[in-house]
């Protein structure tokens, strides 16, 4: 099963952010659901890229990254050390 997503980009870590949004690193965030119904929350944030992705919830910072590559074909310069 696929979710409906938007990748942000934003400096800001708002509290929409914290309660709608999983945190990928830095200022990237990526928001589940239709980005239509939150378009005046949105519009705040540059959205990088759109797409389907799997369930995110118990996914590590790096599967995160890495998936943001697959997913979005956006690349972070940062990996994750475990």
């Amino acid at each position: 099963m696929e979710f409906w997503t938007a990748l942000i980009k934003t400096p800001d870590d708002s509290e929409f952010l914290s309660d709608n949004c999983t945190h990928v690193v830095g200022e990237y965030w990526i928001f589940e659901g239709d980005n239509e119904l939150l378009d005046d929350e949105l519009s705040q944030h540059e959205i990088v890229a759109e797409g389907g992705v799997p369930c995110l919830g118990d996914l590590t910072t790096q599967q995160l990254i890495d998936g943001c590559a697959d997913w979005y074909g956006v690349e972070f310069e940062i990996t994750v050390r475990t």
